[in-house]
């Protein structure tokens, strides 16, 4: 069966997915891509899937330390913050202490020029 040229195997709304998706410019044309490795025999593994990344509109992280240019320090471990903080469109930053100058803030993790903001 197929619906304007999409057709459609086990699942019904895949066709009304894929054309939803084609429609609308902040979704990515398919969900997942399989492709065989492109390592060779890394993992052992023949073929691989690709993931689209997530863009969100607005993301939140938290801070030990920040000053008021934007530039942040991050104690302990950064897990994805400066990913997250790179992907998102507008970046909100939540900090425990507010300091006057970026000296405190010597090894920052984030600053206003690597995260592409302008924030």
């Amino acid at each position: 069966m197929s619906i304007g040229g999409f057709t459609i195997n086990r699942n019904p709304m895949a066709a009304v997915y894929e054309i939803i998706r084609q429609k609308n410019r902040r979704l990515p044309d398919s969900k997942l891509v399989e492709l065989e490795n492109p390592f060779g025999t890394w993992c052992d593994t023949k073929k691989i899937v690709l993931v689209p990344a997530i863009n969100p509109d607005v993301t939140i992280i938290h801070v030990q330390k920040a000053d008021f240019r934007g530039n942040c320090r991050i104690d302990g471990l950064t897990f994805a913050d400066v990913e997250q903080a790179k992907a998102g469109e507008v970046l909100i930053i939540t900090c425990e202490e507010l300091l006057d100058d970026d000296k405190d803030v010597s090894t920052r993790i984030l600053s206003r020029n690597n995260t592409g903001g302008d924030s």
